[in-house]
This record gives C-alpha cells, sequence and structure tokens, in this order.
C-alpha cells in the first residue's frame, strides 16, 4: 500500500481479506477516510488540485477499483455494499460528486463528472447496474437510480444542460438519457417491467417528465431546435416507441392507459402537438404535423384504435376522438386546410377525413353503430359538418373546385353513399332519416 500526502490523510483501513493498493493526494487535498469490509478490495483513490475526497467504502466481497478528483473538485462518499463493485468515479474541473451507492448485488461501473458540473447522487439497490453517468459543460445530474433488477447504462449532460432525476423500479431499465445545447430534462422513471431506452433533447429543448408503469416501455423521446416536450407516460401494459419534436414545435403530453400503445408522435417546422391520450385497449399509431400545423387533441377510449392523424403546409387539427368500440384510421390535411373535430361513438368507425388545397372540415361525427368512410375537399372547397346517428353510414362525402358542402346528415337506420360537387359548385344541405331522403340544394 503506497500513501503520499501533502496536507492531511486521516484514515485508510481494511478488514477481512481486503486490500488497499493506492491512496493518493496532491496539491491542498484531502482524504478523509478509505475503508474496505469482508472480501472488498480498493485499488485506487486519487485526488489532485484543492479536491477532497471524504469517505471510500465497502463492505461483503464488493470491489472499489479507482476514485479520481481532478481541479478543485470534491468526492465526498463512495459505498459498495453486499457483492457490488464500483469501477470508477471520476471528477474535472470544478464539479462535485456528492455520493455512490451500490447494494446488494450491484455495480455502479462509472461516474463522470467534466466542466463546471455536479453529480448528487447515484444509487443502485436490488441486482441492478448503473453503467455510466457524465455530465460535461456546466450541466448537474442530480440523482440517478435504480431498484430491484433494474439497470441504468448511460446518462449523460453536455453544454449547460441538467439533469435532475433518473429512477428505475421493479425490474425495469432506464438505458439512456442525453441532453446536448441548453436543453434540461428533469424527471425519467419507470415501474414494473417497462423500459426507457432513449430520451435525447438537443438545441434549447426541454423534456420534463417521462413515465412508464405496469409492463410499458418508452424507446424513443428526442427533442430539437428549441422544442420542448413536457410529459410522456403510459400505463398498464401500453408501450410508447417515439416522440420527436423537430424545428420550434412542442410536444405536451403523450399518454396512454390499459393496454394501449403509442407507437409515434411528430411535429415538424413549428407545429405544435398537445395532447395525445389513448385509454382502455386502443392504440394510437401516428400523430403528425408539418410546416406551421398544430395538432390540439387525440384520443381514443374504449377498445377503439387512431392509425394516423396528419397536418401538412399550415393547417390544423383540433380534435380526434374516438369512444366505444370506434377506429379512426386516417384524419389527414395539405395546403392551407383545417381539420377541426373528428369524432365516432359507439361502435362506429371514420376511415379517412383529407383536406387539400385551402380546404377546411369543420365537423365529422357517427354515433350508434354508424360508419364514416371518406370525407374528402380538394381546391378551396369546405365542407362543414358530416353527421350520422342510429346504424346508418355515410361513404364518400367529397369537394373538388371552389364548392362547398354545408351539412350531410343520416338518422335512424339510413345510409348516405355519395355526396359530391365538383367545379364551383355548392351542396348545402343533404338530410337522410328513416325511410325518406331529403336533399336540399339551390342548383337541384
Amino acid at each position: 500500500m503506497y500513501l503520499e500526502t501533502q496536507n492531511n490523510q486521516a484514515s485508510v483501513f481494511t478488514g477481512g481479506f481486503g486490500n488497499i493498493s493506492s491512496v493518493y493526494t496532491g496539491g491542498f487535498d484531502n482524504i478523509s477516510s478509505v475503508y474496505t469490509g469482508g472480501f472488498g478490495n480498493i485499488s485506487s483513490v486519487y485526488t489532485g488540485g484543492f479536491g477532497n475526497i471524504s469517505s471510500v467504502y465497502t463492505g461483503g466481497f464488493g470491489n472499489i477499483s479507482y476514485v479520481y478528483t481532478g481541479g478543485f473538485d470534491n468526492i465526498s462518499s463512495v459505498y459498495t455494499g453486499g457483492f457490488g463493485n464500483i469501477s470508477s468515479v471520476y471528477t474535472g474541473g470544478f464539479g462535485n460528486i456528492i455520493s455512490v451507492y451500490t447494494g446488494g448485488f450491484d455495480n455502479n461501473i462509472s461516474v463522470y463528472t467534466g466542466g463546471f458540473g455536479n453529480i448528487s447522487s447515484l444509487y443502485t439497490g436490488g441486482f441492478g447496474n448503473i453503467s455510466s453517468v457524465y455530465t460535461g459543460g456546466f450541466g448537474n445530474i442530480s440523482s440517478v437510480y435504480t431498484g430491484g433488477f433494474g439497470n441504468i447504462s448511460s446518462v449523460y449532460t453536455g453544454e449547460f444542460g441538467n439533469i435532475s432525476s433518473v429512477y428505475t423500479g421493479g425490474f425495469d431499465n432506464n438505458i439512456s438519457v442525453y441532453t446536448g445545447g441548453f436543453g434540461n430534462i428533469s424527471s425519467l422513471y419507470t415501474g414494473g417491467f417497462g423500459n426507457i431506452s432513449s430520451v435525447y433533447t438537443g438545441g434549447f429543448g426541454n423534456i420534463s417528465s417521462v413515465y412508464t408503469g405496469g409492463f410499458g416501455n418508452i424507446s424513443s423521446v428526442y427533442t430539437g431546435e428549441f422544442g420542448n416536450i413536457s410529459s410522456v407516460y403510459t400505463g398498464g401494459f401500453g408501450n410508447i416507441s417515439s416522440v420527436y419534436t423537430g424545428g420550434f414545435g412542442n410536444i405536451s403530453s403523450v399518454y396512454t392507459g390499459g393496454f394501449g400503445n403509442i407507437s409515434y408522435v411528430y411535429t415538424g417546422g413549428f407545429g405544435n402537438i398537445s395532447y395525445v391520450y389513448t385509454g382502455g385497449f386502443g392504440n394510437i399509431s401516428s400523430v403528425y404535423t408539418g410546416g406551421f400545423g398544430n395538432i390540439s387533441s387525440v384520443y381514443t377510449g374504449g377498445f377503439g384504435n387512431i392509425s394516423s392523424v396528419y397536418t401538412g403546409g399550415f393547417g390544423n387539427i383540433s380534435s380526434v376522438y374516438t369512444g366505444g368500440f370506434g377506429n379512426i384510421s386516417s384524419v389527414y390535411t395539405g395546403g392551407f386546410g383545417n381539420i377541426s373535430s373528428v369524432y365516432t361513438g359507439g361502435f362506429g368507425n371514420i376511415s379517412s377525413v383529407y383536406t387539400g388545397g385551402s380546404g377546411n372540415i369543420s365537423s365529422v361525427y357517427t354515433g350508434g353503430f354508424g360508419n364514416i368512410s371518406s370525407v374528402y375537399t380538394g381546391g378551396s372547397g369546405n365542407i362543414s359538418s358530416v353527421y350520422t346517428g342510429g346504424f346508418g353510414n355515410i361513404s364518400s362525402v367529397y369537394t373538388g373546385g371552389f364548392g362547398n358542402i354545408s351539412s350531410v346528415y343520416t338518422g335512424g337506420f339510413g345510409n348516405i353513399s355519395s355526396v359530391y360537387t365538383g367545379g364551383f359548385g355548392n351542396i348545402s344541405s343533404v338530410f337522410y332519416f328513416g325511410p325518406r331522403c331529403l336533399m336540399k340544394d339551390s342548383s337541384l
């Protein structure tokens, strides 16, 4: 055992069969306590510059291989209990590492801070491993924790970004957290058997909360440019595969409950996506906005699925909703068109709502067992309301050129198969109830 100090060497102790190979301090630095008990080994503790190392401890069969501080940095406590090993704890620049701890059969493999960043607490319990925690620039990492059998492989912050809390409980894994630019990541949590594979922020974007409960997995949450992602959540058995924002866009909340999955939520350009939600057994596969478009709310309840909601150009989609067993397959706006509300209740399905050019679609609704298969506007045409109640179906509503369609309605058991306007023509009202069909239009 080699000891050299220019200030104070408070205590070096080994008990059982453990070995301490090297403790060194340079500059004005203090090492207060290095201790090993049981069969554990401590291979190297080193401080250079003005930094202090207060306590390094291993109990049981655990080994601590390397603890290092350079610059003006302090390492306050490194501890392993049970069979766990700690291979490397390092701080450079002015950064501080307060506490590194492993209990049970776990390993804390690597902790590193560079620049002015601080790492406050790392903990693993059960069989979980923490492989790498790193901060560069002025960023801080406050707490990294794993419980049960969970592993945390990499937590990283660059530039001025902060990561406040990373937590895994049960048998789960937090695989990767990264922030670049000025972005902050505030909280990541997984409970049950769920995994979080990658959370990333680039540019000035912030990610505030990512959470999974039950058996659910969250694979990727990403923000680029100036975009913010506020909350991503899955409960029950649901999975969230990808949430992404590019340009200046914000994504405020993505949520799945029950057995539902959310596969992809994306915003590009200046577009915002405020709320995507699935409850019951429902799945949401894709929500996308491009250009300047906004998508405010996408929701499914019961057993319903929503497959694709898309806006391109300057178009906005305000609300897409399904309740009961109903499915919504595609809602799309291109050019300058807006889609305000698409809704299905009962067992009804809505297959396609589309606007191209400057056209607007204000409301598409089905209640009871009714289905709406296609609503379409091209050119500058507007479609204001398409509605079915009872058992009725509406198969196709279409406008081309400059024509407008104001209202299409079916109640009772009736079906409306096709409403069409081409050129400059307008259709103001198509109504069908029971055994009668009433059509009213100025051109008829």
